[in-house]
């Protein structure tokens, strides 16, 4: 299997076939994958984006969320953790400081908390938008005619990740949440005129080889223009804390691999761990090996100091700086844009 051949079933093939040829593609053994994959889709990623990396600020503003879901911190059954909402001033200053350093682009992103302010909300997009601020944005599943608002005030892009494409394992994971309801928002965002940030967990519980490439498939069949890839984090005080380990790394740089195969022109998430790793993601070893398979976004906190540490989706949500981000990228030969 070549990248020719994938792509060759991936326009013409069977949903069995599309997700065959991807699983064979991640069986590879570990010298063959590195000739004929991480190669290709690092030369891909060099003739879109020749040096070119981006880089974004995440502001979590909030961490209330009315869902349960067995993997992560922010649920609502957690009672360990002070619950937050920046008020609208707090996210106009960390906007500021974002736009001061030279980053043009940023992901505000919380739980999905119906508690949050939603003046606020458009306050800062168009507070963003006045500065000509790239604005992602993640606060979980809305309507159709909200999300149309959403764009009217701004946002270039809307991030709601299905996790996983297997219908049981979602509702095991996310017990209060609907895989249709989910589904159909998702289907929504780009007809809407916004850009789609969505995908998959590597390492839930049960996952399978045939769950990744089912995942993977979704991603190309939803054209998605940010990949937000990560490893599963085990989150203290979670159910899956308690009997699923660390997501394989490994396997999730194969998968940014066949994602920029597949989709030349996605921006894909550079912030990687190592396996075992206590850096999080702001791991440069970890950064080093995502930007190599293809991954092409690094992310900076922007978040004020004094809630950070409430906002635990994962218990290694740890970012780089600028500065550190800047010695990464220079070692490299890259720059940021």
């Amino acid at each position: 299997m070549n990248e020719s051949q994938l792509q060759s079933i991936m326009k013409s093939g069977t949903s069995d076939e599309k997700i065959l040829a991807i699983k064979t593609m991640l069986e590879m053994d570990d010298e063959t994958f590195a000739a004929k994959i991480t190669s290709e889709a690092h030369e891909i990623t060099q003739q879109v984006y020749g040096n070119r990396i981006f880089v974004c600020g995440l502001l979590a503003l909030g961490n209330y969320c009315k869902n349960d879901c067995t993997y992560c911190g922010l649920r609502v059954s957690n009672s360990a953790i002070p619950r937050f909402r920046l008020a609208l001033d707090d996210m106009k200053k960390a906007t500021d400081t974002l736009r001061k350093s030279g980053i043009t682009r940023i992901f505000y992103v919380g739980g999905e908390d119906p508690g949050f302010p939603v003046d606020n909300l458009f306050a800062v997009i168009e507070h963003a938008k006045d500065m000509d601020i790239h604005v992602t944005l993640g606060v979980g599943v809305f309507q159709q005619n909200i999300l149309a608002e959403l764009h009217d005030a701004g946002v270039d892009c809307y991030t709601l990740k299905f996790e996983t494409s297997n219908r049981a394992m979602f509702n095991r994971i996310k017990p209060t949440s609907d895989f249709d309801e989910r589904m159909e928002c998702i289907k929504s965002i780009k007809p809407l005129g916004m850009e789609l940030g969505s995908g998959n967990i590597v390492g839930l519980e049960g996952q399978t080889l045939d769950d990744v490439a089912t995942d993977i498939t979704l991603m190309y069949n939803l054209d998605i223009d940010w990949a937000p890839v990560v490893p599963y984090l085990p989150a203290p005080g979670t159910p899956m804390a308690e009997t699923t380990p660390m997501g394989n790394v490994a396997l999730t740089l194969r998968e940014l691999s066949v994602l920029r195969i597949l989709l030349p022109e996605s921006i894909i998430t550079a912030g990687q761990p190592t396996q075992g790793s206590k850096l999080g993601f702001a791991d440069p070893e970890g950064n080093k090996a995502a930007l190599d398979a293809g991954a092409n976004i690094l992310f900076v906190d922007v978040t004020p100091f004094a809630v950070r540490r409430d906002f635990v989706i994962t218990p290694g949500r740890i970012l780089p700086g600028v500065a550190g981000i800047d010695k990464l990228l220079e070692g490299k030969g890259l720059q940021r844009v």
